[in-house]
């Protein structure tokens, strides 16, 4: 097994994505913001673990085997709750979504286990925890903060379950003063601040975020730095229709950290531009499928 010094951990949802689409018959895949993540990771090279909450249930099950055939490590969680199934409707590709009960209840048992891996890991990335519960942001931020690899934070907010944005972006903001690369995007700049993603971006380095991650929909992606670093690139074109939008943002954010892990400890914006490049490449061949699953163009196994 890889030494989790060079192991990325993965911390949020892992869930059924259930696509129906124009009246066909709904399809059925492995899901979940952290799940999208850690899978993505693997596929590009990196080694991966997630941390989620999977239930014992034949759901649960599958997922479980699908981490192993992609070569993520799961780390156990205890749970009594049954695997959370996200439902989406999708016109012209966007998603609507409806959620089973444990989607509402989703939580992590944290434990000196999960707490071992998260401090012992290269790199840690969370994506689409309940930061609004403030008992579970806090039983994250013990092992977060205490990481010695480099740690990255999507709130990726599901605004279906989210009670509080209120308490969502304080649980938010909690994480960012320990962060070296902090992800939103415009729908969550506008969901969580009621701001554009650029004022967002100011704020969050103001916190005391190193770097932070933009990611603008058709308008591509940018990178800021508390040294003043800008770069800005344009989104990838394909000749091919747009299929889904479902994990684009995953996508990205899993090709910067692989990119970022490889590259200098501070890497200078010329390396930014290639690794933000490279990540517009891969949202937009994961555009082209169904399912969320990271498309590698530059792979034969794509």
């Amino acid at each position: 097994m890889t030494d989790r010094a060079h192991r990325t951990i993965a911390i949020g949802d892992g869930i059924i994505d259930v696509v129906d689409r124009d009246g066909a018959t709904p399809s059925r895949h492995a899901g979940g913001a952290a799940l999208n993540i850690a899978v993505g990771l693997a596929r590009l090279g990196t080694a991966s673990s997630l941390i989620a909450n999977v239930g014992h249930d034949r759901d649960g099950f599958w997922l479980r085997d699908y981490l192993r055939r992609n070569r993520v490590e799961f780390v156990e969680t205890p749970t009594v709750e049954f695997t959370g199934v996200a439902t989406s409707v999708r016109v012209n590709g966007e998603p609507s979504y409806s959620f089973t009960a444990p989607m509402h209840r989703r939580r992590i048992n944290f434990t000196s286990l999960t707490h071992a891996a998260v401090v012992g890991a290269g790199a840690v990335v969370v994506n689409s925890f309940p930061l609004d519960n403030a008992a579970q942001t806090e039983e994250l931020l013990r092992s977060y903060s205490a990481s010695a690899g480099m740690r990255v934070v999507d709130p990726n907010p599901r605004p279906a379950i989210v009670l509080d944005a209120a308490a969502y972006r304080s649980g938010f903001e909690a994480l960012v003063p320990h962060s070296d690369l902090v992800k939103v995007s415009d729908e969550d700049a506008q969901f969580l601040f009621d701001r554009s993603v650029d004022e967002v971006a100011v704020h969050l380095l103001d916190l005391g975020a190193r770097t932070v991650l933009l990611t603008r929909g058709a308008e591509g992606a940018s990178y800021r730095g508390a040294d003043g670093m800008h770069v800005d690139v344009p989104i990838a074109f394909m000749p091919d229709p747009v299929v889904d939008t479902l994990g684009a943002g995953d996508a990205t954010l899993a090709t910067v950290v692989a990119g970022l892990l490889r590259a200098d400890s501070r890497p200078d914006a010329d390396v930014v531009r290639t690794v933000l490049a490279r990540a517009m490449r891969v949202a937009a061949a994961t555009c082209r499928v169904s399912g969320g699953l990271l498309q590698d163009p530059d792979s034969k196994r794509a």
